[in-house]
């Protein structure tokens, strides 16, 4: 399993922002999200394409964030998800 992680904070007070004190870290899953290769032509103009992302590998992202939380003064962590519909 590969997970992105990737580091945010702001860069006030060099960069305007809305939001100086923006400390976070953004954990995605890099492996299962990609193309699988399956798809099929609905129209002459519509192809759909599928992505394959099953339980066991969201459970080990989810896994692997919540341990990478563990040992810093987050007091939260929210999951969230990135759909493209």
């Amino acid at each position: 399993m590969y997970a992105n992680v990737r580091p945010c904070a702001s860069l006030s007070p060099y960069v305007a922002t809305k939001h100086p004190k923006m400390n976070l870290v953004i954990v995605r899953e890099n492996e299962e999200d990609v193309y699988g290769g399956i798809e099929h032509q609905q129209t002459a103009q519509v192809t759909q394409c599928l992505k394959l992302i099953s339980r066991p590998g969201s459970e080990r992202i989810v896994r692997y964030a919540f341990e990478y939380a563990k040992p810093t003064a987050a007091r939260k962590s929210p999951a969230l998800l990135k759909t493209t519909s």
